[in-house]
């Protein structure tokens, strides 16, 4: 078994960054428009919201029910895909819209039909996992933080 981490979140990297265009409203510190959401695996300090940011991964050896013969070297990866979007606290706008338009454009490219690629590793299956908010109050912003978890079987012996 291989640690499948780096091959993973470089192929959601590579399919989310730049790919993931959403219409939203002025949102604190964004004009209205169309806007390409940035994706991020280490955010920096002087970030401008909203962004996609790659977060916790995990790896477990396949369900027995999940393996065939034909995959018995399948390990199933959990990746969190994290939404943050942020409102000036002095403005009365804070929605979780931005976050379910990005996350619905998110969706779209990581749950299509043709399954993402990964390096040296066959996708065997990609499924949603779970979605979640959290809501945080800052100096600043009231951030709204909506996280999507994606589980992969994947084939190591591909």
């Amino acid at each position: 078994m291989i640690d499948t981490s780096a091959p993973v979140r470089t192929a959601y990297y590579t399919a989310l960054n730049g790919h993931v265009t959403v219409t939203l409203p002025a949102i604190g510190d964004v004009a209205a428009g169309a806007t390409v959401i940035p994706v991020y695996s280490h955010v920096p300090d002087a970030v401008v919201y909203p962004f996609i940011y790659l977060g916790n991964q995990s790896d477990e050896g396949g369900d027995v029910e999940t393996r065939t013969k034909d995959n018995k070297g399948a390990t199933e990866h959990l990746i969190e895909i994290k939404i943050v979007s942020g409102f000036l606290t002095s403005e009365d706008n804070a929605s979780f819209k931005s976050a379910d338009d990005i996350a619905n454009e998110v969706l779209k490219i990581v749950l299509a039909s043709t399954p993402l690629t990964f390096v040296g590793l066959g996708n065997v299956t990609t499924s949603l996992e779970s979605m979640s908010y959290d809501v945080d109050r800052n100096d600043t912003h009231l951030v709204i933080e909506k996280t999507i978890v994606i589980r992969h079987l994947l084939d190591q012996d591909y």
